[in-house]
């Protein structure tokens, strides 16, 4: 199957989804930051790296209830990312792509999964199945 990766949807997409009107962009998220080569993402990096540090931010957040540290692993990545760019083209990079508001919504999440953590301190999780028969 062949799959496309539209920059300016992403954008609209991580945009409706900062703004509180829309889902995270998952799909593009994963395929960009778990599916694509290594050759890929770099041509992604010197062509239209705010695509890919957002992405990193956005599956970092989305990590963070599942593991801390797979979460913190793709925040080091983006940050990692950000680094490679000069001042200038980052700030470039942020004005075209939400960093800020991927790194506010990131803040946003883990602060709430600490304050879900401590609340939970000593409980064991539950798990609930449901098997449907037709």
């Amino acid at each position: 199957e062949n799959w496309t990766l539209e920059g300016s949807e992403m954008q609209y997409k991580l945009h409706l989804f900062f703004e509180g009107q829309g889902p995270p962009p998952l799909e593009e998220v994963f395929i960009t930051t778990q599916n694509l080569s290594v050759a890929v993402q770099e041509d992604l990096m010197e062509h239209c790296p705010g695509l890919l540090i957002s992405a990193y931010i956005v599956l970092a957040e989305a990590r963070l209830p599942l593991s801390q540290e797979e979460s913190s692993h793709a925040l080091a990545k983006a940050d990692s990312l950000a680094n490679r760019l000069s001042d200038e083209r980052y700030a470039a990079e942020m004005e075209v792509w939400p960093i800020q508001a991927a790194l506010a919504s990131y803040q946003d999440a883990a602060q709430e999964a600490a304050t879900a953590q401590a609340a939970g301190a000593g409980k064991q999780p539950s798990v609930h199945f449901v098997v449907c028969h037709c």
